[in-house]
């Protein structure tokens, strides 16, 4: 299951960014979600 969702994507029609975090934060969110490391998904 791990495996799939890493290949996965989500595609939002309507802009849903947390305002407590900057872009890069919103964007890294499922990332930190899905257990990866920042560096490794900044990498």
């Amino acid at each position: 299951m791990i495996q799939r969702c890493l290949r996965s994507g989500l595609v939002f029609q309507d802009h849903k960014l947390l305002f407590d975090r900057n872009v890069i934060e919103n964007v890294l969110l499922p990332l930190d979600i899905a257990g990866l490391e920042r560096r490794e998904a900044l990498s």
